[in-house]
């Protein structure tokens, strides 16, 4: 027998079985009456027991034909999943497609209490410290006016620029709303056939209880934020040809398991398409959790980094204040494009998917670019909330501007190349000067990356200067050698084998393995035998092959015994002039020989602790008469009595300093 039937047989007999029937018999009396009416009552039992089996077989029908357990077990994970994402719905008809003004009428009175309190309290440092560099001024501390009236002004300044940033984000929101309402209004009045059709949207009044109002459809007022949360994601999934009371009254889950709706992955494409709808959701209440607070504490970063000199500041919060107004842009696109596909059933058709999975999918790639468009870098930017990241955003403009400056040098080399085939001297001299221009950009974004930001600054304000008449500062002390904080160890309280080399490669050697691995300059030491270089166990096996590769195994003797390990030794690290490091050595004539050597960088010099204050003052000597130079479009800059000055020729052995970058104005 089938199991419905079976299922029906029980479900008889339990009826039966629980009827009130007595029947006595006698004769014909008053209680005949009484029999009667039981009789009756039997009959509308039997009636009411058939009506009750024709009820339970419809419903075992409906089950059967929509799927029998599958379809309970579906729709009870359904149930739970309508159920998390109405607690989160309501964002997406608040703050997804569309982000409410801050402050003001439609605002958060909080947001601005806590700007105007964060504002005033950044004024006062900076009054504190306008009235310190009057002070000083005042006492004749400072050397001029000049720079005293530049921090004047540059307090001004960045009291200014706080004082206007809340009606800049605002101004920035607005616009953006505006614009994404002017580009949607079409798609949502087409959406809701016509011009002042009306929609339920639920709200709270101010005594908390929940009212419905109605939303008339108009082309020239409609509005994102006028669109329920609810029917922001019901559009986008559910089949066009539901009507729209239909729709209003459909939940989520019975959309994604209708089967007028295509198939969409059924249990799985439900949880999936629910699942991301919630993490998304929650997802845009923390973005704008996040822009209230961080709205609230701009005025502290602008003062603050004005103050604490941290220029990279700005960039830290204008990329994280960017990525979290802009990603309205990313959820409104890809609500525009679900909704156009939700209404084009073609537009996906030649993929054999449906509609509604094919937007199960935008959702979900829209859901990925928001986690690497805006929640990793504020994570990160969280991790340093002094600058918010600035400096990682320094490093990836100047890796940019590099990686730009390659394509134009590639693009320049190209065409220089081609013009002197073609004998072309307008585009060989192109050619050339785009090629000069791709170097200018490549050494810009390298200094950018390496952290030179505020150098580049104060070089073009030192070069602004000297155009308008510079007034130079006096530079009494040149630093031609400066101590390292670093400490070389050289020690024998660890294992070291030795390996014999060829009749002296032991120095060569030694370098060869620290140019390729420069993290071993404490595991190498010179053995106190000729030939000899002692090598920690830990990295032996690395240096043999090496030695192997350049001198061949049979020139190697690794079997060799230590018969005397170096005493252990901490060099102290002193950094000169690169071209003068060969000539400062030779010169070092008061220390022992076996106390100098050279560092791994080519401007380093390492000396013994025990030697060390002695060849201090034998560099100091040394350098006591050298000029230094620097070099500025063909020409050189020395100083003369603390100046600086332009000549045309270098001066007879001084020493090279390198481009002139600093600002010494």
């Amino acid at each position: 027998m089938k199991k419905g039937f079976i299922f029906l047989l029980i479900v008889v007999f339990i009826s039966f079985a629980m009827l009130p029937v007595w029947a006595d018999t006698g004769p014909s009396t008053p209680e005949n009456t009484e029999q009667e009416s039981q009789d009756s009552g039997l009959i509308t039992n039997i009636k009411e027991l058939l009506q009750t089996l024709n009820e339970l077989s419809q419903l075992v029908r409906e089950w059967k034909e929509k799927g029998g357990w599958y379809y309970v077990f579906a729709s009870t994970i359904g149930a739970m999943l309508d159920a998390a994402l109405g607690g989160i719905e309501g964002v997406y008809g608040a703050s997804y497609l569309y982000t409410p003004p801050l402050t003001g009428k439609d605002g958060h009175n909080w947001v601005y209490i806590g700007w105007n309190s964060v504002f005033f309290a950044t004024i006062g440092f900076i009054a504190l410290a306008f009235l310190m560099t009057i002070y000083k001024m005042w006492k004749g501390e400072t050397e001029g006016i000049a720079k005293p009236l530049t921090a004047i002004g540059l307090i001004f300044v960045y009291g200014l620029v706080s004082y206007f940033s809340l009606w800049v984000i605002e101004s920035v929101i607005y616009l953006q709303n505006y614009a994404f309402d002017a580009i949607s209004r079409p798609q949502i009045v087409a959406l809701y056939n016509e011009q002042g059709q009306v929609f339920i949207q639920k709200d709270v009044d101010e005594q908390g209880n929940v009212v419905e109002r109605q939303i008339r459809v108009k082309e020239n007022e409609l509005s994102l934020k006028d669109i329920p949360g609810d029917m922001v994601l019901k559009a986008a999934f559910a089949n066009t040809d539901i009507d729209l009371e239909t729709l209003q009254s459909t939940s989520m889950s019975q959309i994604f398991l209708d089967e007028q709706n295509g198939k969409v992955g059924g249990l799985i494409g439900m949880f999936v398409g629910e699942g991301t709808q919630i993490l998304l959701g929650l997802l845009a209440l923390i973005r704008y959790i996040a822009l209230r607070l961080l709205t609230i504490f701009v005025p502290a970063y602008i003062n603050g980094a004005a103050i604490f000199g941290k220029p990279e500041t700005y960039l830290g919060l204008g990329n994280i204040l960017i990525r979290t107004i802009g990603l309205q842009a990313f959820f409104d696109a890809g609500w525009l494009v679900m909704i156009g596909v939700a209404r084009t059933p073609d537009a996906v058709s030649d993929m054999g998917i449906s509609t509604t999975l094919a937007n199960v999918f935008i959702l979900f790639i829209i859901f990925i670019l928001a986690i690497i468009f805006w929640l990793i870098p504020f994570i990160k930017a969280l991790k340093d909330p002094v600058t918010l990241g600035g400096d990682v955003v320094l490093k990836n403009m100047g890796k940019i501007i590099w990686g730009a400056g390659k394509g134009f040098e590639a693009a320049s080399n190209t065409l220089g190349w081609v013009s002197s085939k073609t004998g072309s001297v307008p585009g060989e001299r192109a050619g050339i000067q785009g090629s000069e221009t791709a170097r200018k950009m490549q050494e810009f974004g390298s200094r950018i990356s390496n952290g030179e930001a505020g150098e580049i600054i104060r070089e073009q304000m030192y070069r602004l200067k000297e155009k308008i008449g510079p007034v130079p500062k006096r530079e009494e002390n040149i630093p031609f050698i400066h101590e390292d904080p670093e400490t070389i160890i050289e020690t024998n309280d660890r294992y070291f084998k030795a390996i014999e080399l060829p009749y002296g490669k032991e120095d060569e050697f030694m370098d060869k393995v620290l140019d390729k691995y420069p993290e071993m300059e404490a595991d190498i030491l010179l053995g106190s035998e000729k030939d000899i270089l002692l090598v920690d166990k830990d990295s032996v096996k690395k240096v043999e092959k090496l030695a192997e590769e350049i001198y061949g195994k049979e020139k190697i003797n690794t079997s060799k015994e230590i018969t005397n390990i170096p005493e252990k030794r901490e060099w102290k690290s002193i950094r000169v002039p690169e071209s003068r490091r060969n000539s400062v050595m030779e010169n070092l004539k008061e220390i022992p020989l076996d106390h100098v050597k050279k560092g791994k960088d080519p401007n380093q010099i390492l000396i013994h602790p025990k030697s060390f204050e002695k060849g201090k003052s034998e560099l100091k000597k040394y350098f006591k008469d050298t000029i230094p130079y620097w070099e500025q479009n063909g020409r050189y800059i020395v100083y003369q009595k603390g100046l600086p000055v332009l000549v045309e020729v270098p001066p007879k052995d001084g020493v090279y300093m390198g481009a002139w970058r600093k600002d010494r104005a």
